[in-house]
């Protein structure tokens, strides 16, 4: 939007005072002739005399016109300018500025109607004189005919993060101001430059009733529009650690938001008991997340709401929620960015074997499973039945990684100190730097 605006030592500005109206209305600078009230001996103040009217006097005003902008500087040996409209007695005195010679003010006249007005502009030795160093005058017309309404849109889409309307016509700013249903004080104004206002200041749960005004980017204003009721929800994010183990660029995740109950979907290896599926990327296929990617887990979720992320490992990949994130899974309280870390899953030892040597031992042995392994533990017990993983003690379960400290870095051990004419099963993890493989097994009965 554009309004009168004279970029020069005198400005003439038509703005709004609360009017909502937009269009093709005109104010056109006239030169009224007359011989002025004094001679001008200095070019400089010849010269802001001069440009109080403009070479351009035909200009686009966009807004209905109520206030009369003034700006300029002040000639020599004057101390103040007072601008009063012919046959009114509307008047307005404004000092100059001790440093840069320079005024500005406004007069009213929104009460004038469309059509000629008469400036009187004067130049006065003090602010308390009225007898003028030097008058001009100039005549302006006021057309505000033929203006469009300027309203803000009565309806908006709303998400977790921003209400968003439909963009006004010359708009440069729109400001929304939000109050609790319930009672309580308004928040905001909150500006955006789009129409697209942000709402994550908002207290959660919380309904308000929207007002919204438009301004354009001299300050005008429209009228206030009420645009309904609308409440805060939550966004859930995930975003993935960027330092991801060698050769992996993106792991892919299963993501699932909606009210609790007791159903999960399939596909899933597990879920928390208290997870629905309504809104979530589910059975059409996994969400892939590069390496600092952050997505969008799910949006406008409410106090009974849960979610749930669950990685879909590569081989060789373990993902949690790092220890300062929130959990993979949870109920929804706020709007929560879930921050992913993956790392190497050591793969299985492969050719794992057992040979027996005597009555009292059994020797293994086996070949490296590659990737991050850095070496091995075994967890053996007496039956047909390995242990569970290779790190949980229990009643008869036996534990060799070299002093239950580190681990084991060879590929074949004797297990020695056995009894005669046993069953005995052996389970074998590789170790990598944070995690243990799921572990191969092997079972051997000893000698009489």
């Amino acid at each position: 939007m554009r309004h009168l605006s004279y970029i020069v030592a005198m400005v003439f500005t038509f703005g709004t005072s609360g009017c909502g109206s937009t269009g093709k209305g005109k104010v056109t600078a006239i030169v009224t002739t007359g011989k002025p009230s004094a001679v001008l001996d200095s070019a400089i103040d010849i010269q802001r005399v001069a440009e109080i009217v403009p070479a351009n006097s035909s200009y686009a005003n966009s807004v209905t016109s109520s206030n009369l902008t003034l700006e300029g500087t002040c000639i020599s040996g004057s101390a103040a300018v007072s601008i009063s409209l012919i046959s009114t007695d509307l008047n307005l005195v404004l000092a100059c500025d001790e440093s840069t010679g320079g005024f500005s003010g406004a007069l009213d006249i929104s009460h004038f109607p469309d059509g000629t007005i008469t400036l009187s502009i004067a130049f006065l030795k003090t602010l308390t004189t009225t007898a003028p160093v030097y008058v001009v005058q100039r005549t302006i017309v006021k057309d505000t005919s033929g203006l469009a309404v300027f309203t803000v849109p009565s309806a908006f889409t709303a998400s977790s993060d921003a209400i968003s309307l439909d963009a006004v016509e010359g708009a440069a700013f729109y400001r929304a101001t939000f109050t609790p249903v319930t009672g309580g004080s308004a928040i905001g104004p909150i500006q955006s430059s789009s129409n697209s206002i942000p709402v994550t200041s908002l207290a959660m749960w919380t309904s308000y009733t929207v007002s919204v005004v438009a301004l354009d980017a001299a300050g005008n204003i429209s009228a206030a529009s009420n645009t309904g009721t609308f409440t805060k929800t939550a966004t859930v994010r995930a975003t993935l650690s960027s330092n991801l183990p060698t050769g992996v660029t993106a792991v892919s995740f299963y993501k699932l938001t909606g009210e609790s109950s007791y159903y999960c979907s399939p596909g899933f290896n597990y879920c928390n008991p208290n997870m629905n599926v309504t809104d979530a990327i589910t059975l059409a296929g996994p969400t892939l997340i590069n390496a600092g990617q952050t997505i969008t887990i799910g949006s406008n979720l409410l106090e009974t709401d849960m979610y749930y992320i669950a990685p879909i490992n590569p081989a060789g990949i373990a993902c949690e929620a790092s220890a300062a994130s929130p959990a993979l899974w949870a109920f929804v309280t706020a709007d929560v960015t879930i921050d992913i870390i993956c790392h190497l899953d050591p793969p299985d030892p492969t050719a794992f074997s057992a040979t027996v040597a005597s009555s009292s031992q059994i020797d293994l042995s086996w070949t490296s499973g590659g990737g991050g392994t850095r070496g091995y533990r075994l967890a053996y017990q007496a039956g047909v039945v390995a242990p569970a993983d290779c790190s949980s003690t229990g009643t008869g379960i036996t534990l060799i990684d070299e002093n239950y400290i580190d681990f084991m870095i060879g590929t074949s051990t004797q297990i020695t100190g056995l009894t005669t004419n046993t069953q005995y099963s052996f389970r074998l993890c590789s170790i990598s730097s944070s995690d243990e493989s799921y572990g191969v097994m092997v079972t051997a009965l000893t000698a009489n």
